[in-house]
């Protein structure tokens, strides 16, 4: 009798987390852009206005249930990326390289960002939550370079925390905080890795401190536990441009379809 040949589990490869991270994205934008700033238009009524508005509209109730829904969907993104970004920092060839690519993507989607999001092309009040990844890649180079257990490397991996913490709040990125926290609560069980579910899904709670809707990013662990390690197919290009696209489209058809 021969032997059985052994099958190969059906995991998730890298791209595959991507288009899960991009649909849990998407979820946001089109809760937050389409139907809270396009069709209820939220970002221009007063508290009363919008309680007068959900009171009298039951249509309107309803959307707003949806994109609450939606925009909890959308945490969910963020511990997905922050784990990709992981990976990113593991295999790439040049850090340098890898930094420049995610902050010029940041930088391309800022505008999109701000007329889907804001309402308008130029707002102040928050950075798009790229730049999360920009500052907890800079954090995570330190904490490669210094990652001996020597008290003064554990001093200087302290002070580059702060530092990333506080150029994310001045900088007002958002979901900025939740990123960087996930990121390096991730890179600390990056070799235990049958911990990295249990802990990274904890982390998600401490995360609900700075928003409640981060109650749902527990779920993206679920997807995180059948990633198997491979790269997968897609083309990088294509992969950094569908964020921005997405953002520009919504922020077109909120502002000039609606």
């Amino acid at each position: 009798m021969e032997p059985l040949e052994k099958k190969r589990s059906a995991g998730l490869s890298i791209q595959a987390l991507r288009i899960w991270g991009m649909i849990f994205a998407a979820a946001g934008i089109l809760g937050r852009g389409l139907l809270q700033n396009g069709l209820l238009q939220i970002h221009v009524l007063s508290g009363e206005e919008l309680y007068h508005l959900l009171s009298q509209s039951g249509s309107a109730m309803i959307l707003t249930t949806i994109s609450l829904v939606l925009q909890a969907m959308e945490t969910c993104a963020v511990p997905i990326f922050a784990f990709i970004l992981l990976e990113g920092v593991k295999h790439t060839s040049s850090m340098k390289r890898y930094f420049l690519r995610v902050f010029a993507l940041a930088l391309v989607c800022e505008l999109p960002y701000n007329l889907a999001i804001c309402g308008s092309w130029l707002d102040l009040s928050s950075r798009n939550p790229v730049f999360g990844l920009v500052v907890s890649l800079v954090v995570l180079y330190f904490f490669k370079r210094y990652e001996e257990g020597s008290p003064i490397h554990y001093m200087i991996r302290f002070v580059v925390f702060l530092a990333g913490l506080l150029w994310l709040m001045l900088l007002s990125v958002e979901y900025g905080l939740p990123m960087l926290l996930l990121t390096l609560v991730l890179w600390l069980v990056r070799n235990q890795p049958r911990y990295r579910i249990l802990v990274g899904a904890l982390a998600t709670v401490l995360c609900c401190f700075f928003s409640l809707f981060f109650m749902a990013a527990a779920m993206s662990f679920l997807i995180l536990h059948f990633y198997e390690g491979e790269k997968g197919h897609g083309s990088r290009l294509g992969n950094y441009l569908v964020y921005p696209l997405l953002l520009l489209v919504v922020g077109l058809v909120t502002q000039f379809a609606l």
